[in-house]
């Protein structure tokens, strides 16, 4: 809600004092009275300013006085003609045309007109201040002047003397003043509001704004001008070439043209400028200029880029989720980590499923860029045309089925991050002289455009081949080879690392939710027996199988389980499958006849006993019973198949 409006008035007489209080306040503003006149109204004018009174309302003449003196601005209650015309035709009926009349300074409008009416010239006296009032009055002292004038002229006249008519002012002219005064103060008011505005916005930009009159002086310096220039004081109405020289803001003035994106050094900063003549009528009046550092260019690109991201921008692994203590997974994670200091190119190279992209995103995680985008790209499962697009970004119209307004490239979405290209070898040919460009001049232009973005990306390629022999067979370039081999990182198969697959085992079982103990129990210790086993498809594939039991076992008993997975990983390893028993009475199995007979009886022996074993659910002490024969006779017997069941602590529990 809009505050009620102050109104000071300064009374220069007793009847405006009488008639101010008679008017009193009214909706919208409030009067506050001071009496005084001259040199007595500037403590009445103090008064007001500490009080915060909007504007000021005063007599004509004392208008004339005060409003030198004060910044709330002053209005004038104004003085009719025939507000003079009644003291003047008062005089000339009672005392003829002995009448004086002062004014303050100068003569109020129209006055001419009141002689002629009155039929004849009263004397005229202007007055420039109390002294001045004062001596002509002793001048006309001994006469038989009537004085005619405002309430101090004629307070000062009788004081000596003289007769005295005062010029009143009339009730409509004391409102009309009161309602301009709060006019004025409503426009005011809007104005503050306007230029508040204005100055929160230019303080608010994060450019630095400065402007100047046609002169070269300094009209408008907002606060992040302040910041740039390392400027604090008062520089509003000095020239610019005073206390700006660096910004070279009078070029833009004598020349009348304007300079866009100039980099001038500010203190120790580089800043762009720049600089717009303002031109009204074909003359110039002014310029205005911005001023923005190049670093802050620079953080709200990387804004922009990271807003183009996709919403998985970042990394989900670290050298922590590299599990493993082999000396070969131990001395990879070291050499890894060593890597993660530089910004040199990393070429990962390993067989499918060793983890490469785990080993790239836990370099970048360590590194300096760890707060900027990681990307990465497959390079064997895109096309080769549409692969260069997506690294390299394209322009609207570039192709059938560009998006409108074109699509930045994985090199610029990387800027300052780490850009990951997975199975490097399988990138086409032609695509590789682009990328080695590319990383050659750290810069990049759109499939269709041409434009050149700088760019600052750390490459981290991976690839299962051997990529010194597609060198020597042509499929790879030598050149871009080597600028990829800078720093070398081979994964460890799992074939180089078998110590590490049952703790393997048991971060994949602990990733997968309810699988009760007993199944974790069962599937540890049919995969422990698979030591002969080479696993091509490296931790890839030992997820893979590992998954595939506890699918197969969910639900059972532990003897249930370990029989399950037993059988299913014989049918995976293409070894002798081991197949339930139909019925309790019969054991179907084959038996190889180009051995001696001790060592066919001993084969027979083991499969009776693995089979019994598992018509028994996995119960050893039940299988020895029914085969007649002590548990240790059947321990010695299938010592190849027995489960080091108690190698392998589970989180859950321990067998």
């Amino acid at each position: 809600m809009e505050s009620v409006i102050s109104i000071g008035v300064i009374s220069t007489h007793s009847d405006l004092t009488s008639m101010c209080r008679q008017v009193g306040d009214a909706p919208g503003y409030r009067i506050m009275l001071y009496e005084g006149a001259l040199d007595s109204s500037l403590p009445g004018l103090e008064y007001f300013e500490k009080k915060g009174v909007e504007v000021v309302v005063t007599t004509r003449g004392n208008n004339l006085f005060v409003k030198d003196r004060t910044k709330i601005p002053v209005i004038a209650v104004p003085e009719n003609n025939f507000d003079i015309f009644v003291p003047l035709a008062r005089v000339l009926k009672q005392y003829g045309t002995k009448a004086t009349i002062f004014f303050y300074r100068e003569y109020p409008k129209g006055f001419s007109e009141i002689p002629e009416i009155l039929g004849f010239e009263p004397k005229v006296k202007v007055f420039q201040d109390s002294s001045h009032l004062e001596g002509i009055l002793e001048e006309l002292q001994g006469s038989d002047q009537v004085i005619v004038g405002g309430g101090y002229v004629c307070q000062a006249a009788s004081a000596v003397g003289f007769i005295t008519e005062q010029v009143n002012l009339s009730r409509e002219s004391f409102v009309s003043a009161l309602e301009t005064a709060k006019e004025l103060a409503m426009v005011r008011r809007q104005e503050r509001r306007e230029s508040f505005r204005l100055k929160a916005i230019l303080d608010w930009a994060h450019e630095g704004i400065v402007a100047t009159d046609e002169n070269g002086v300094i009209t408008l310096f907002n606060k992040a001008a302040e910041k740039i220039f390392s400027l604090t004081g008062e520089v509003l109405g000095h020239g610019c070439q005073e206390v700006l020289p660096a910004a070279k803001l009078q070029e833009a003035i004598s020349t009348g043209e304007a300079s866009i994106g100039e980099i001038i050094r500010i203190g120790n900063d580089d800043v762009a400028a720049n600089r717009v003549p303002i031109i009204n009528d074909e003359q110039i009046s002014g310029m205005v200029a911005t001023f923005q550092p190049v670093k802050a260019i620079q953080e709200i690109e990387q804004k922009i880029r990271r807003g183009l991201l996709p919403e998985k921008k970042g990394t989900r692994y670290s050298f922590s989720d590299i599990k493993g203590r082999s000396p070969a997974i131990r001395i990879a994670v070291k050499l890894a980590t060593r890597y993660a200091d530089t910004d040199e190119a990393v070429l990962i190279l390993g067989e499918s499923g060793t983890g490469k992209e785990l080993f790239a995103q836990s370099i970048h995680g360590a590194s300096k860029r760890k707060n900027k985008p990681f990307m990465a790209v497959n390079c064997a499962a895109i096309p080769g045309n549409l692969l260069e697009s997506e690294l390299f970004g394209y322009t609207e119209g570039a192709f059938t089925g560009a998006r409108k307004g074109g699509k930045p490239g994985l090199f610029e979405l990387a800027h300052e991050g780490s850009l990951f290209l997975d199975e490097i070898g399988d990138m086409p040919i032609d695509t590789q002289a682009k990328l080695l460009r590319v990383i050659q001049e750290k810069e990049v232009r759109r499939v269709g455009g041409e434009q050149t973005v700088r760019i600052d990306v750390r490459i981290i390629a991976a690839t299962h081949k051997n990529l010194l022999e597609c060198v020597r067979s042509g499929e790879f370039r030598e050149d871009l080879f080597y600028r990829l081999d800078v720093l070398r990182l081979n994964t460890p198969s799992l074939l180089e690392r078998k110590e590490d697959i049952p703790l393997l085992i048991m971060e994949i079982l602990n990733r997968i939710a309810d699988l009760s103990v007993k199944q974790k129990r069962a599937i540890v210790a049919a995969l422990s027996q698979r030591s002969d086993y080479e696993w091509p498809g490296n931790v890839r594939e030992l997820e893979n199988i590992v998954r595939r039991l506890a699918v197969l076992t969910n639900g059972l008993t532990e003897p249930e389980a370990r029989a399950v997975a037993r059988q299913a990983l014989n049918r995976f390893y293409g070894g002798k499958v081991r197949y339930l028993p139909q019925n309790n009475s019969h054991l179907t199995f084959q038996v190889p006849v180009d051995d001696k007979l001790n060592q066919i009886i001993s084969k027979v022996e083991k499969e009776v006993i693995r089979q019994m074993v598992l018509l028994c659910g996995g119960d050893r002490k039940l299988a020895a019973k029914r085969l007649g024969i002590g548990r240790t006779t059947l321990w010695r017997k299938s010592a190849e198949d027995q489960e080091e069941d108690n190698a392998f602590e589970i989180e859950q529990g321990k067998t």
